[in-house]
């Protein structure tokens, strides 16, 4: 399969891996936030996150979209490790 083939479906399969993955372990599946993969979009998220204390993980979809949700987390309070880890799904230019 050509590369390009692959990175469009990636988004549509994500939340159907994501479900499947947490249902198989026995975890309650959370409800999608969908964003425009834009850093305001994640900082936006982000605040409506921040404000849920049952929220313990984020998944952010897009390298653009993650620094705005760790920033709106931050500057509501919220504790982010220092050590975090970034995994990148597909190849960043």
């Amino acid at each position: 399969m050509p590369e390009n083939d692959l990175m469009d479906r990636v988004p549509v399969q994500r939340p159907e891996s994501r479900r499947a993955t947490l249902s198989e372990a026995g975890t309650h599946v959370p409800g999608l936030l969908v964003g425009d993969l834009s850093a305001g979009s994640g900082y936006a998220l982000g605040r409506r996150l921040a404000e849920r204390p049952d929220v313990a993980a984020v998944f952010a979809s897009d390298d653009q979209m993650a620094p705005g949700v760790l920033r709106a987390l931050q500057e509501a309070g919220r504790r982010v490790p220092q050590g975090r880890q970034r995994r990148r799904l597909r190849p960043h230019p």
